[in-house]
């Protein structure tokens, strides 16, 4: 951390070093609310955690920050996303309300440098893209814990065309649904009695062997995306 009156001469004031994580870019320091009313500093970073078998996104610490020197509540960092493809996140303040600590916005990269010189539109000259933008808020954990939440905006519905809706379903299975589109938000309340996991099968290709598939863990309590039938994951 540095200090500047004129942003031409500065100062050293402290540092905050980080192990486990790789190469780290892209900092970010900013105060948030809690939902339980408590203020906290977040230092943010993206990160390549993939050699300690990390993930590759956006990692960050909750403490606090008295103007010289950051004082993270745990030495491990908590991660926005435990996976890949959101990296070198920014964040910025709700400009539209006089209240900038009660949520953020956040957009990232979506690609990783494991391969992004191989993406699959690299040969169209288009490479990577921006993820939609986030909304994010800080809430309380069990104990003293504090992490950060993201969803994506609710503009984003401002953009639907057209809806499709089914009032009930049983599956016994698996069951396709008569529906298709290159883009599209998915929306399912599901209820069982007897489940391990389950989930849908996206952007299935017509010999279905080529999807993705989202879904939630009964078991784990965890929600998982798998790319890996895609056959450019």
């Amino acid at each position: 951390f540095y200090k500047s009156q004129n942003l031409k001469e500065w100062r050293y004031t402290s540092s905050f070093q980080t192990e486990n994580i790789g190469i780290i870019e892209c900092p970010d320091l900013f105060r948030m609310r809690a939902d339980d009313g408590t203020y906290k500093w977040v230092l943010g970073a993206s990160a390549n955690g993939k050699g300690a078998g990390k993930p590759n996104t956006y990692a960050y610490w909750t403490g606090s920050f008295n103007g010289n020197e950051f004082m993270a509540d745990e030495a491990e960092p908590q991660w926005l996303d435990y996976g890949f493809d959101w990296y070198a996140g920014v964040t910025f303040e709700d400009g539209e309300t006089n209240d900038p600590y009660g949520k953020r916005y956040a957009l990232a990269w979506m690609n990783n440098w494991d391969y992004a010189n191989r993406t699959p539109t690299w040969k169209d000259g288009f490479n990577g893209t921006d993820s939609i933008v986030r909304e994010i808020q800080l809430k309380r954990k069990d104990g003293d814990q504090y992490s950060l939440a993201s969803q994506p905006i609710g503009q984003l519905d401002e953009l639907t065309e057209s809806t499709d809706e089914f009032e009930r379903i049983e599956v016994n299975g698996s069951k396709t649904l008569q529906i298709k589109g290159n883009t599209y938000q998915l929306e399912a309340d599901i209820s069982w009695a007897d489940l391990k996991n389950a989930g849908f099968r996206l952007r299935e290709s017509a010999d279905r062997k080529r999807h993705i598939d989202v879904g939630i863990s009964a078991e784990g309590g965890y929600s998982f995306v798998n790319r890996g039938f895609t056959g450019q994951p």
